[in-house]
């Protein structure tokens, strides 16, 4: 009688066994592929957004870079440019003037020993030599001034040959120039008054010399700076009309200060 219910028994542990063991196979098997898919389904959306995200900044950040890149290239070439400008006016002016002292050196009478012995005693003769020893000391004296101001841009050192000059020599026929120098170099130390009396002596007293135009554009000039535009605006028309390059230096500084 007891052998059937130990036959039954054993099946039923057999049973459970094998349904243990299909049911641990199943949790062994299956899990793995869950854990391993799931993460990269869920996680391939955000990473893809994050990195379009961070490439869009990057793109935009180099825009502005090249827009900022351009904008400082615009200004570095147009101060360039206004340099190179600046720079050549200068030179020419300082041409035009050793050109114009050289032909005076050229022309103007020269005395010589020889000459002074065999001359006559006179008082004419004495006083024709010591008119060229003077002129002679006026031309030296004002172009080593000039050279200062032009060449070395020593403005402290010409300012004082120049006063100094005006000072030796106030008949000179320098003094013209002597004083437009002089406003240029307190135009450049932002002295815009004592510029203002420089520039209003040749205008006004010169009318006839070839610096008059330019005094009449820096006499404006001067009058803007000083805050004194009603004052400035009829100089620098005036300016404007020259044919030459002030009247073109005229217009730009209207066009830029006065629109």
């Amino acid at each position: 009688m007891k052998a059937p219910y130990l036959t039954a028994a054993l099946a039923a542990v057999s049973l459970s066994a094998a349904q243990l063991s299909f049911a641990q196979a199943q949790v062994v098997d299956t899990q793995p592929i869950v854990d391993n898919r799931s993460p990269a389904i869920s996680q391939s959306g955000p990473v893809s957004n994050s990195s379009a995200d961070s490439q869009a900044q990057v793109f935009y950040q180099l825009q502005q870079l090249q827009q900022e890149v351009l904008q400082l290239r615009g200004l570095v070439e147009e101060q360039a440019f206004e340099l190179k400008r600046l720079k050549q006016q200068r030179m020419d002016d300082y041409l035009d003037l050793d050109r114009r002292l050289a032909s005076l050196a050229k022309t103007a009478p020269t005395s010589t020993p020889g000459s002074l012995v065999s001359a006559p005693g006179t008082v004419a003769n004495v006083a024709s030599a010591a008119t060229q020893a003077v002129s002679a000391g006026d031309l030296q004296d004002y172009r080593a001034a000039i050279d200062l101001v032009l060449h070395k841009q020593d403005y402290d050192q010409g300012e004082k040959l120049l006063l100094q000059h005006i000072s030796n020599y106030p008949s000179s026929k320098f003094l013209p120039n002597s004083q437009y120098w002089l406003g240029q170099i307190y135009l450049i130390k932002r002295d815009y008054e004592q510029a203002k009396q420089r520039f209003l002596i040749v205008k006004e007293q010169f009318p006839d010399h070839d610096k008059y135009i330019d005094a009449v554009f820096k006499l404006g000039k001067a009058y803007h700076l000083l805050g004194d535009n009603a004052s400035a605006m009829p100089h620098l028309q005036q300016a404007a009309k020259d044919s030459g390059s002030v009247g073109k230096l005229a217009k730009a500084y209207l066009a830029k200060n006065f629109r």
